[in-house]
């Protein structure tokens, strides 16, 4: 009879089991307990059945294997690791083995108890993105050179390895960019020929990691915990939060508060639900993160840019990222002042025209030869300054003429695979840049 793994149908504690039996070329029945939906999230499957399987320490993930009966991961691993030649061999490669287990066993459950729902969810949050670059540069610093983490073969640690590294860079792909040796070594844990069989044959999915109960990491998690961004049907201030926001791959709810035809402009729906969003300064745009809830643009694209690693990391480049970030808005701010209706508009568009030249001269001298505004790495600032020049490049194309190197920058930042994808998937219109009552900007033509 074929050995059983009891699990849930999720990743979580049984991947790196389900990696190492493929690898090793185990025909297996992977029995699946299904979870129940909200609001129980129902488990009766698996406890009908708990008690009856002659466990020692009935749980899952459990692995029947013959007369053989296990629960525990490691100890399942363990197990297996000794039947199919995956285990240290010397004293100093068990001594080895063991520690590295254990500190990967200790990330992953310090990653769900930060994903799963927690009454201090957010200072939990908050810690693990501290802590998961340090824990990184250790693993890095542990693996050096070497292709497995216990010599030239793959062990067991291997698969508990590749599991948490894996879940990592699905929760925040930038945590493993400076370890160039850890992604070299998920490559070739995914090029043995048992694991790529697995990842391409249609058993194996990236998601869920987490049970449907989790903030994080459950497909049915993101649906009803998908971020909000509120604002108008139109481009004004949400416009580099949206970028921002496809740039790192966020999938939100886009909300457009409708504005009535002329001569009223009727906000009424923004109006109805402005003061019950339990916002401190009630305003468009506002974004809701779970019990993140924030107003302002520059205060929702900080934010981002501390969560999403789209911000500077120095001083220097903290102040040169404050004045650039200042600079721009004031820029946005004049160009609304012109483009909306008051009764100086004629000297105000006058003036605008006048002084766009010369922003856009201080901006391609702030800029140089650098890739992006801080350097040669993409920050919240980038998506400010692509929303800027954009509206100015419609607005009045030969403001920017003179300027190769904007030019060329706007081509970067449209090129970025995401952003791309974003201006090309019809989410995505030129205009209307400003509201329906503007002088300039305000409608789709």
């Amino acid at each position: 009879m074929a050995p059983v793994l009891g699990y849930y149908d999720i990743r979580g504690l049984a991947d790196p089991i389900r990696f190492l039996l493929h690898n090793a070329g185990v025909e297996f029945e992977d029995k699946h307990y299904p979870i129940g939906p909200a609001p129980d999230f129902d488990r009766s499957a698996w406890f009908s059945v708990k008690f009856n399987l002659g466990l020692h320490f009935p749980n899952v993930p459990y692995y029947i294997d013959g007369d053989t009966k296990i629960t525990q991961t490691l100890a399942i691993l363990r197990y297996l690791g000794r039947k199919h030649d995956l285990i240290a061999k010397t004293d100093e490669e068990l001594l080895l083995s063991d520690q590295v287990e254990q500190v990967l066993m200790e990330t992953l459950m310090e990653c769900f108890r930060s994903w799963y729902p927690h009454e201090k969810y957010e200072p939990l949050m908050k810690t693990l993105d501290e802590n998961l670059p340090k824990k990184i540069e250790q693993l890095s610093k542990f693996l050096g050179d070497r292709k497995y983490l216990i010599g030239n073969r793959p062990t067991y640690v291997d698969f508990i390895m590749y599991s948490c590294l894996d879940y990592i860079r699905i929760y925040k792909a930038s945590i493993l960019e400076p370890a160039a040796n850890l992604n070299a070594f998920m490559t070739h844990i995914e090029s043995l020929p048992g694991v790529a069989a697995y990842l391409n044959g249609g058993k194996f999915h990236r998601k869920p990691i987490c049970g449907p109960i989790a903030r994080w990491g459950s497909t049915r998690a993101y649906i009803i915990m998908a971020p909000i961004l509120g604002y108008y049907d139109l481009r004004g201030l949400a416009d580099p939060i949206r970028f921002l926001l496809h740039h790192v791959g966020v999938q939100f709810e886009d909300k457009y508060y409708p504005v009535g035809p002329p001569p009223d402009y009727s906000k009424s729906v923004w109006f109805a639900e402005k003061f019950t969003l339990g916002l401190h300064f009630p305003n468009l745009p506002y974004y809701i993160d779970g019990d993140v809830k924030i107003s302002q643009t520059l205060a929702i694209l900080r934010y981002l840019g501390r969560k999403h690693d789209l911000i500077g990391k120095t001083d220097e480049e903290l102040l040169l990222s404050d004045q650039v970030e200042q600079v721009i808005m004031e820029t946005l701010a004049e160009c609304s002042r012109a483009w909306y209706p008051k009764e100086n508009y004629e000297p105000m568009v006058k003036a605008l025209e006048e002084n766009l030249p010369k922003k856009i001269e201080q901006f391609s001298k702030f800029l140089g030869d650098h890739k992006f505004l801080i350097g040669d790495r993409v920050t919240y600032v980038d998506f400010l300054m692509y929303s800027c020049l954009d509206r100015i490049r419609i607005y009045n194309p030969a403001i920017l003429d003179s300027a190769a190197n904007l030019k060329a920058y706007l081509d970067r930042i449209e090129a970025l695979p995401k952003v791309s994808a974003y201006l090309t998937s019809g989410k995505f219109h030129r205009k209307p840049i400003n509201g329906a009552m503007a002088r300039w900007g305000g409608s789709r033509d």
